[in-house]
């Protein structure tokens, strides 16, 4: 928060709002409830602030908080009157060593991954509104830290990485690195897909059609190739560590390779009609899932995938320019792009209303969606975070 702690007007509606109802502080409108567990962008680059098209979830100075991308306001969940939010007495307050990534609200409860006392595992705790009556629902057995979070219906998807060694308390290179997956309807959970690699990590998760797409980093050597060669600078380049797109049936199965070369590794992958978009050092890319092939439908250096929310099945496309700035495409269904605009803001995370961005000194920028797809790049509000 840039050394200060968010200016919050209105703090007074925010805290009456959230006593009174749980989905009076996020929806605004005919009031039905329109908020599922699907809404919510879990960042995988950064795992404690989680994005929907009305606000951002995140953990601050004052807990557990949230920001309203409309009005601009935001607040602690707690509602204790003259509640500092320091320690375990307020009910938004989470011990750090228990806190990991991952906070959603469904329009009744909130949700989040926590880990083990002793980092051996990771679980999904449920609490109200305002951060009380919190408790743990299921537990995620031999899976330490979280890289990517995604929920879609009564499925939650971890992709995670086992990165030490708990008896030994020591770090481990040559690590597990798999997806997680875990059906809330039938209270089960298992590993689909794990593998041991030097400095393994998944990377980002999508769930189309019943499948999860991952990236995935890694280097392809083995354990000795790489303790053998480390001191050999000739060997320098053979050490580059690869990101490779994968998709893998949600029940579990043989995995797929896509592609390699992947250079967008937070945003994941987008559907678009019969598309599944990502891009590579080469440009943007389209998988066809049901032919199993793929095909290049635009080339060119520095082009991203932004991750896209929104409903209408709609690429974001961004390419960088030498000025540092980015020019923002919209890719339809028969992979034509149009142009909306240069901007210097990189955007992060699309919905039908709201745009977030990576901004200076850890700010998010927030723009209209719709504004911005017409050539005007204004920003709307900013959080700025510490």
């Amino acid at each position: 928060m840039s050394g200060k702690k968010l200016k919050v007007a209105g703090l007074a509606v925010f805290v009456i709002a959230l006593a009174a109802a749980a989905g009076a502080l996020l929806y605004k409108g005919s009031g039905e409830d329109s908020f599922s567990l699907d809404d919510w962008y879990c960042s995988p680059l950064m795992g404690t602030y989680n994005y929907s098209d009305k606000g951002i979830f995140y953990y601050g100075d004052e807990g557990i908080s949230y920001f309203d991308a409309e009005s601009g306001k935001g607040v602690s969940v707690c509602t204790k009157a003259g509640c500092r939010h320091e320690d375990e007495n307020c009910p938004a307050f989470i011990e750090d060593s228990l806190f990991r990534a991952g906070i959603v609200y469904d329009g009744k409860k909130l949700y989040y991954i926590g880990d083990s006392e002793d980092l051996s595992s990771l679980n999904l705790t449920e609490c109200d509104i305002n951060g009380e009556n919190r408790k743990k629902i299921a537990d995620f057995p031999d899976i330490q830290s979280p890289s990517a979070i995604v929920y879609q219906g009564d499925f939650l998807a971890i992709g995670y990485y086992n990165g030490t060694d708990i008896r030994k308390r020591e770090e481990v290179n040559n690590r597990e690195a798999g997806i997680y997956v875990y059906d809330r309807k039938k209270k089960q959970g298992k590993k689909i897909y794990c593998e041991k690699a030097w400095n393994n990590t998944i990377l980002s998760l999508n769930i189309i059609d019943g499948y999860l797409y991952f990236c995935r980093n890694y280097c392809p050597l083995s354990e000795e190739e790489i303790l053998k060669q480390s001191a050999s600078s000739k060997n320098e380049e053979q050490q580059k560590e690869v990101i490779e797109l994968y998709r893998v049936p949600i029940d579990g199965g043989k995995e797929e390779r896509i592609a390699d070369q992947i250079s967008t590794t937070c945003a994941g992958v987008t559907k678009v009609g019969e598309m599944v978009l990502f891009t590579t050092l080469d440009g943007l890319q389209a998988y066809l899932p049901q032919e199993g092939k793929r095909k290049t439908i635009r080339q060119g250096k520095n082009i991203f995938l932004v991750a896209n929310r929104m409903t209408e099945e709609t690429g974001i496309i961004g390419q960088g320019e030498k000025d540092g700035t980015s020019t923002y495409y919209v890719c339809d269904q028969d992979g034509a792009l149009k142009k909306a605009g240069n901007s210097s803001i990189i955007f992060y995370a699309v919905y039908d209303h709201a745009t977030y961005g990576i901004g200076d000194n850890n700010s998010i920028p927030i723009l209209d969606t719709e504004k911005w797809r017409n050539g005007d790049f204004s920003i709307r509000h900013t959080l700025y975070m510490k």
